[in-house]
């Protein structure tokens, strides 16, 4: 019985980790001004809204939006790339979010976002 709870409680276990609905990466740490960003947008789930250039925003430390001409390549409907040259602003960190991206969940729609800092 104890097997049989340890094995149920595994395979629950690695449902959960795997359920992450989007993976957002950047791909270097630290940049300088006029560099150009490169980021990559993997979703797991089937976003009900089309992904475009408006569901991403540059902002500074006091979450001021910082406006920018980005590039979004659609690789496949739950794959893009995003990039774009960071302006000439005296900011120390960065945020570079991706937002509202939303999808149904067991007939329940939900929006999700995420944020990188830099």
């Amino acid at each position: 019985m104890r097997k049989l709870l340890f094995i149920l409680f595994l395979i629950l276990l690695i449902n959960v980790v795997n359920a992450q609905e989007l993976t957002f990466n950047i791909f270097r740490d630290s940049y300088t001004t006029k560099e150009k960003l490169q980021a990559e947008l993997i979703l797991n789930i089937n976003p009900v809204n089309k992904i475009t250039e408006s569901n991403f925003v540059l902002t500074n430390e006091n979450n001021n939006v910082i406006p920018i001409p980005l590039f979004l390549e659609k690789i496949s409907e739950t794959h893009y790339f995003v990039y774009f040259n960071l302006p000439e602003i005296n900011a120390e960190v960065y945020n570079f979010q991706v937002k509202d991206v939303r999808y149904i969940d067991q007939e329940e729609l939900k929006q999700i976002s995420s944020k990188k800092t830099f």
